[in-house]
């Protein structure tokens, strides 16, 4: 069975999660708290991208040191524009990261529970929906580090959010109870996501076939991209194939295409990209 590594925040995120399958805990790190229950382990790492991220590089590389077969899964709060019902569950498609603006594009290669969002990972608290890209979108503190680091130690395709709606960016901030009775709520979906994921072969070959990853690691080498570029096309390409379910095109239209200058393959590589994500 694929092993699964759940996080959270909050310990009010986790409180339900822990109830519902008795995890225990396993002293590890006094900054942060580990859980488990035979394959599937749980991190409480504290509020914000740092402590995310740093929680999840111990634990990957003590939990899975020569492996990235395994799954991770952030799950938690967040808040939303006025539209969004307080209590609903959403699986996240794109996230935002609004310090550095990168862009991370789940694989949507199971069923999702909950409705399908864009979620934008904000450095500080949101007060107020203008500070939002879109009145769509919902908003953490923690999500991108998720991705960020997730796809450092796992496969891409195996990291996942998933958020309850908390609040309406409201001046006070939803009290302990209030947060594990919604992240209860969504308890026995969430659950059932992890269930799948352990058990589908569809994670084992990947979004993409054999001729597909050629395709791309040669449109990379002519290219010319920098690494950053290359994590950058491949979540668009995922992204894209996930929502038509198909390779685009538009990579084998331009295979062969050469620039005469480093603004003018800039220039195209951020036109794709821009094609690939709408």
């Amino acid at each position: 069975m694929i092993p699964v590594l759940l996080h959270t925040a909050l310990q009010p995120e986790a409180k339900p999660l822990i109830a519902a399958k008795n995890f225990k805990k396993t002293s590890l790190h006094s900054s942060f708290e580990l859980f488990s229950n035979a394959h599937v382990h749980l991190v409480v790492s504290g509020s914000g991208i740092v402590r995310s991220t740093a929680a999840l590089a111990a634990i990957c590389t003590r939990l899975f040191p020569e492996t990235r077969n395994f799954h991770i899964i952030n799950i938690g709060i967040a808040g939303a524009s006025r539209p969004s019902k307080i209590g609903q569950l959403c699986s996240v498609v794109k996230c935002i990261d609004r310090t550095t603006t990168h862009e991370y594009f789940p694989d949507l290669i199971l069923q999702q529970p909950g409705l399908q969002r864009i979620l934008e990972t904000h450095a500080f608290p949101v007060r107020n929906e203008s500070q939002l890209l879109s009145s769509d979108h919902i908003v953490d503190m923690e999500a991108s580090a998720v991705f960020e680091a997730g796809r450092m130690f796992a496969s891409s395709s195996r990291v996942q959010s998933f958020k309850v709606v908390s609040d309406h960016f409201e001046q006070a901030l939803p009290g302990k109870q209030f947060i594990s009775d919604l992240i209860e709520s969504a308890t026995e979906e969430l659950f059932s996501y992890v269930h799948s994921t352990q058990s589908s072969q569809a994670f084992g070959t990947g979004i993409f076939s054999e001729a597909e990853h050629t395709e791309l690691a040669q449109f990379i080498r002519k290219l010319r991209l920098t690494f950053s570029q290359e994590i950058e096309l491949l979540d668009a390409v995922r992204y894209y194939k996930t929502r038509f379910n198909h390779f685009p095109d538009s990579i084998r239209v331009n295979s062969d295409k050469l620039f005469q200058s480093k603004k003018e393959k800039n220039v195209f590589f951020n036109s794709l990209k821009a094609e690939l994500e709408t």
